[in-house]
């Protein structure tokens, strides 16, 4: 029983932080989502933020699926590199969470979104220097720090998928594995 509404409440706030965003919603809010009294929410979690963290928590961990989906073995190491960004952007897109704090720390700002953003960011390049390091390891030569690459590889595709955009006809998928084998090698 305890779990359930433990659930019922992680599935509620996750609906109205979608919703409403970070700063709009309130643990009253989720409370009416959810079906339970105030007090009940604050018997799981301590305050919004760690009600927060732990949805977080649980993306993070659906995107990190999404992108060891898509890393095939008999790939070469830029094919997978590709793929992966090709699903975690994928999945960014269509999470309704992620598109919600992203237009709220470009309209709002709000500090913690912006905070939430960058943690989210460095997940993301955690794993892509860890498959950058597993690829290493089997004996992929890269003259790049994982680090440094994980970095440069991520950037660089979202520079040439979104940034590239607001000027020009999109680039083929040819033209981008071409520029991310580059960083690669």
């Amino acid at each position: 029983m305890i779990t359930d509404k433990k659930e019922r409440v992680i599935e509620a706030a996750a609906l109205s932080f979608s919703q409403f965003g970070f700063k709009a919603t309130t643990m009253a809010s989720v409370a009416k989502i959810a079906k339970v009294a105030k007090g009940t929410i604050y018997t799981f979690f301590d305050s919004k933020e760690s009600l927060f963290s732990t949805i977080l928590e649980r993306t993070m961990k659906q995107l990190r699926q999404a992108a060891d989906t898509a890393i095939q073995e008999e790939a070469a190491f830029h094919e997978n590199i590709q793929a992966m960004l090709d699903a975690i952007l994928g999945f960014r897109e269509n999470h309704q969470l992620l598109i919600k704090m992203g237009q709220e720390a470009k309209e709002l700002g709000t500090a913690e979104v912006l905070e939430i953003l960058t943690q989210v960011e460095r997940q993301i390049l955690d794993y892509i220097k860890s498959v950058i390091m597993k690829e290493k390891a089997k004996g992929i030569v890269t003259k790049h720090d994982p680090e440094l690459l994980a970095f440069l590889v991520y950037k660089t595709y979202i520079a040439l998928l979104s940034d590239w955009e607001r000027q020009h006809d999109p680039l083929p998928k040819e033209t981008i594995s071409e520029v991310i084998r580059a960083q690669i090698h």
